[in-house]
């Protein structure tokens, strides 16, 4: 069920959602990442097949956001989409055993992927078909501070080139809307289970392009239990 909100939600409501869904209703968080992924991999397919583009290059960091990148890219991967996968960190390594499970289903799919953080951008670019669109699994929901080190490097390289960010575009925090450093702009923004704050703030709406939610099966009565405290 999506939570209708036109404010936005704060990340710390995001998580107590999906704390609720798991713990209270048996809604594991790896279920909600591959809903989350299956839904956004429709919305890229769409714009892949409207504006004819050659291939789609899912780009994966080490939270969550590239989690979803991974289901994404396995998603249309079986729709025979011509995809390739960056990792920009050890995927064996990622944050949460759920990105882990993630991008090891995906590895196994057979479809083409890179350890790509040592790798330059550019590099990269040239590798690829010229009609390639970005899906950004960067970062997400996960910023805290000026995106650093590989990721701030590929979300500079990329600002260039048409993308699709997951939950929010790489650089954007969530709950103020603001870009403490490099930000990946987007053509359109599949956020999941509801807006997030950062997306109707500040810089937050001009970045963000548009802006679709997907449903990633939070339970009616969780939304409902946690209700009183969404801020």
């Amino acid at each position: 069920m999506i939570c209708e909100t036109t404010e936005g939600l704060s990340s710390s409501s995001v998580r107590e959602l999906d704390r609720i869904a798991a713990e209270r209703y048996g809604v594991p968080r790896l279920l909600l990442m591959e809903n989350a992924g299956r839904v956004a991999a429709r919305a890229v397919h769409e714009v892949f097949e409207r504006e004819s583009w050659s291939a789609v290059w899912c780009i994966a960091g080490t939270s969550d956001n590239g989690g979803d990148a991974c289901v994404v890219a396995r998603h249309l991967h079986e729709r025979s989409v011509p995809i390739f996968l960056s990792f920009l960190g050890d995927p064996g390594a990622s944050r949460s055993e759920e990105s882990r499970l993630q991008a090891g289903a995906a590895c196994r799919a057979g479809l083409p992927w890179a350890l790509d953080g040592h790798i330059a951008a550019a590099d990269r670019r040239r590798e690829l078909p010229s009609r390639t669109l970005i899906v950004d699994g960067i970062i997400g929901l996960g910023l805290s501070e000026a995106p650093r080190g590989v990721a701030g490097s590929w979300i500079e390289s990329l600002c260039w080139h048409p993308s699709i960010a997951l939950d929010l575009p790489s650089g954007l925090d969530a709950d103020q809307g603001e870009a403490p450093g490099a930000v990946l702009p987007a053509r359109r923004t599949v956020t999941f289970g509801a807006i997030k704050r950062g997306l109707t703030r500040g810089i937050g709406p001009k970045i963000s392009g548009e802006i679709l939610v997907a449903d990633i099966g939070w339970p009616r009565r969780a939304l409902e239990d946690a209700g009183p405290n969404l801020a």
